[in-house]
């Protein structure tokens, strides 16, 4: 048992070989992903090697589970956002045949054998941050790594209401 900030990672080991990960959702089966692998992340994770592979963005308030196939073949392909307190339980298929490793937060924790079991589920402890900056720092901050060569504004928005909306640059 692990606690994870980040991610849990299950993926194909040296060999470039594709591993299949049986999927399933609070019990239901979902889907057979056929790739390199699949990461579990939390929202802090979302930003990290999720947001690298094709992930969505989600803001640290949330408590959503994110779900991202890396490099799929013949699968599901588009990352899933579920619902706070959703369980996933990885199985791997049988017919993979090469080595699967199980990371969380970039540290090996184990090895894993054909029809091995890994169930993922939001933990009881909670990560607590302090902000010392503005309410929309995350966003800021994001937006700065993502795009560095375009610099900020400082745009104001006003309007009223679902009537006209418009934008005025406050650069001077």
């Amino acid at each position: 048992s692990s606690d994870a900030l980040n991610d849990v990672v299950i993926s194909r080991g040296a060999i470039a070989k594709s591993i299949r990960l049986d999927t399933y959702i609070d019990g239901g089966w979902a889907t057979t992903y056929h790739g390199d692998g699949l990461i579990v992340a939390t929202p802090t994770g979302s930003t990290a090697y999720a947001l690298a592979v094709g992930g969505p963005i989600l803001p640290p308030e949330l408590k959503n589970i994110l779900v991202v196939p890396v490099a799929p073949h013949l699968s599901m392909d588009r990352p899933m956002v579920l619902a706070q307190g959703a369980t996933i339980q990885v199985v791997v298929d049988p017919h993979t045949a090469t080595e699967v490793v199980l990371t969380v937060d970039g540290e090996l924790i184990a090895s894993l054998e054909s029809s091995d079991n890994v169930t993922i589920r939001s933990s009881e402890h909670v990560s607590r941050f302090v902000r010392l900056r503005d309410q929309n720092y995350f966003y800021r901050s994001l937006l700065d790594r993502l795009e560095p060569r375009v610099p900020a504004r400082n745009y104001t928005i006003s309007g009223a209401g679902d009537r006209a909306v418009s934008l005025r640059d406050n650069r001077r």
